[in-house]
């Protein structure tokens, strides 16, 4: 993908086959969630894997975070991958690798333990609403902990975000406020965290989202919102949505596959 052009929206879905896309690291995503936003919150996380992962990283406990390092040619892009709840370092791993194979890669997972084993990014309060302070918390302490990493490990700066709803949600909120910066970003079922006016992008970001019509936890209102936010903000959005609810599909890693292969 080169010469990224600022402000533009791509729809991927009117050009997607209809087709899902096989590849041989397919395995399902089934999650559950409570709803996450404006009484939507997300479900507790089920994931199955129906295939045994093929990376070779060894989870990593420090003083605040569990971590995965997959080794890669270090002068190309490290690749971040962010879970959802309930999920781990590993979550995305294989998906992670399948678009970026050659990349370095690192998986964090996030600190907060909700009901005693699902793991996030932020809390929530009582009435599973966004704690905004635990979030602006985690944010700063998640953002330094990747500069560390990448510093550890002498690792490129540029950073690619492959994340998927809590954890596309912190990403892209960072991103939106300048806090980081991603060359790339493939954000599966992400949704629009805080209402602010954004800084205008430093980088030629390209941004991959793609949302579920029927979707219990997004609703089409923010994920429009999320788009357009972006869009003014001069980034490059890959827009894709198909007929489904907040589990990854197939298709939507086809869809980022095409994306990430466009000659812009």
């Amino acid at each position: 993908m080169k010469n990224v052009p600022e402000g533009k929206e791509h729809n991927l879905s009117e050009h997607e086959h209809e087709h899902e896309h096989e590849h041989e690291h397919e395995h399902e995503h089934e999650h559950e969630h409570e709803h996450e936003h404006e009484h939507e919150h997300e479900h507790e996380h089920e994931h199955q894997h129906h295939h045994e992962h093929i990376h070779h990283g060894v989870s990593v406990i420090d003083e605040e975070f569990h971590f995965m390092y997959i080794s890669g040619k270090k002068e190309l892009e490290t690749v971040l991958i962010l879970h959802s709840t309930g999920g781990d370092e590993a979550e995305l791993m294989d998906i992670a690798r399948y678009l970026f194979p050659e990349n370095p890669i690192i998986g964090i997972r996030g600190r907060i333990i909700e009901d005693g084993e699902i793991t996030r990014f932020f809390k929530r309060d009582e009435a599973m609403d966004f704690d905004l302070n635990s979030l602006h918390e985690e944010e700063e302490i998640l953002v330094n902990r990747i500069n560390q990493l990448v510093s550890d490990f002498n690792l490129n700066k540029e950073l690619i975000m492959v994340g998927y709803s809590n954890g596309a949600n912190v990403g892209l909120n960072l991103l939106l406020k300048g806090q980081i910066q991603f060359k790339k970003a493939i954000a599966f079922h992400a949704m629009e965290l805080e209402k602010f006016d954004a800084p205008k992008a430093k980088l030629q970001t390209a941004l991959f989202l793609s949302h579920g019509k029927q979707d219990p936890i997004i609703s089409q209102e923010n994920f429009d919102s999320l788009v357009k936010s972006f869009v003014d903000a001069g980034y490059y959005v890959g827009r894709f949505e198909f007929e489904g609810t907040h589990a990854i599909r197939n298709e939507e890693i086809s869809a980022a596959t095409n994306f990430l292969s466009l000659e812009i």
